[in-house]
């Protein structure tokens, strides 16, 4: 799989040195914890959004005072 990107590398131009250091971060990225850990921070980016955008369609207009009522507090 890195042979073939690479190769690709290669094409659009890279040197071998921008090569070199190109595979050292995504060979670094590919490790199991980054992996991880990236997909986790992801995973919860994507659950953010998705959760504000459920939100503006479920929420429901409430009167700011409507708990209150006239008894004293205990």
């Amino acid at each position: 799989m890195m042979a073939k990107i690479q190769e690709e590398w290669a094409k659009k131009g890279m040197t071998e040195e921008q090569i070199t250091v190109a595979e050292k971060y995504a060979r670094m990225m590919f490790a199991p914890i980054p992996m991880f850990l990236l997909t986790l921070v992801g995973y919860m980016f994507m659950g953010t959004i998705i959760t504000l955008l459920c939100s503006i369609f479920i929420k429901k207009e409430r009167p700011p005072f409507d708990n209150i009522t006239d008894q004293p507090p205990h």
